[in-house]
């Protein structure tokens, strides 16, 4: 989500007071992935989808809760579809005053010495995620 949803943010339960806070859904969040759009935001949530499963979704909130939410779950499908079973991202730190015409396609991350950029493989069918070097021939 971090990659690819502008206005990605974790989500903390204050618990200053003594508090623990109340769970969102009945068994909890297990990540806290959220993203922000303005006056909206949507968080990634799952719930039980059978023994030893859980289904992936997104509960949103505010005028553009449902679109936020949506979007959410356009990414979790996309990467179901494209990349569970391929290659992950890869990551590369940069020196902080690399321009920005030498860093490849992808989320640049600027640190205060670095830039951390992160970048998926092409796709090379729709549907068909790039292998991973260590899948092929099985």
């Amino acid at each position: 989500m971090m990659t690819a949803l502008p206005g990605y943010c974790t989500l903390a339960v204050d618990t200053s007071d003594g508090d623990p806070g109340v769970a969102v859904e009945e068994g909890g969040r297990w990540f806290p992935f959220a993203t922000v759009e303005g006056d909206s935001f949507a968080y990634l949530s799952t719930r039980p989808a059978g023994e030893s499963r859980v289904e992936f979704g997104a509960h949103g909130y505010g005028p553009r809760g449902g679109q936020v939410a949506k979007a959410i779950v356009e990414q979790v499908r996309r990467w179901d579809r494209d990349y569970r079973r391929g290659r992950g991202p890869s990551f590369t730190v940069w020196p902080i005053d690399t321009p920005e015409d030498v860093l490849p396609e992808g989320a640049v991350i600027t640190k205060r010495h670095t830039r951390v950029t992160i970048s998926w493989p092409e796709v090379e069918a729709p549907g068909q995620a790039v292998p991973h070097p260590s899948s092929e021939g099985e």
